[in-house]
């Protein structure tokens, strides 16, 4: 195993830790049947952790399509997976995979996520080979929305799966 991916293990190791460590302090209960109801007890910037629920899998299509060379593809998340509608959430707590489309002859290329309608910022949060990856990430939303920008010459697929959020 590679000293890059030692490091991007044990970096999602400590942030689960974090994240669980600040659900304790702040009283979550994922157990609860509403997230809504359970996001009423905690503070604007406290997180809420929800069961992992598939968003999108751009494979089949639902709701993203295969993602082609330097595209941008908004996804919309409000009411997905107990995702909050505007202006309950402000962010999102995802873990996103990148796959090599069938047929791409990109080496590789990354993946770039951040709030729908703003300016595209110039680091990566997924970076890929021409092997599946998958890691976990913290993004702000803008009225309900991401935007996931492909960074390759070639094609990708992506999975997006929702973790929880971050109160407004």
């Amino acid at each position: 195993m590679s000293l890059k991916r030692i490091r991007t293990r044990v970096g999602a190791a400590i942030c689960s830790l974090v994240l669980l460590a600040l659900g304790l302090v702040v009283g979550l209960n994922t157990n609860q049947a509403s997230a809504t109801t359970s996001a009423a007890a905690v503070n604007s910037g406290g997180v809420v952790m929800l069961a992992p629920c598939r968003a999108a899998d751009s494979r089949d299509g639902t709701p993203l399509s295969t993602f082609h060379a330097f595209q941008t593809q908004d996804l919309y998340l409000a009411n997905s997976c107990g995702v909050p509608y505007f202006p309950a959430a402000a962010g999102v707590i995802l873990s996103i995979t990148a796959v090599p489309a069938p047929g791409s002859t990109a080496g590789g290329g990354y993946l770039t996520l951040y709030p729908s309608f703003g300016a595209r910022p110039t680091v990566s949060q997924v970076s890929y080979n021409s092997s599946i990856v998958s890691t976990e990430v913290t993004v702000r939303m803008a009225f309900s929305s991401i935007a996931i920008y492909n960074g390759s010459a070639g094609g990708a697929d992506v999975i997006v799966d929702v973790a929880g959020y971050i109160v407004a």
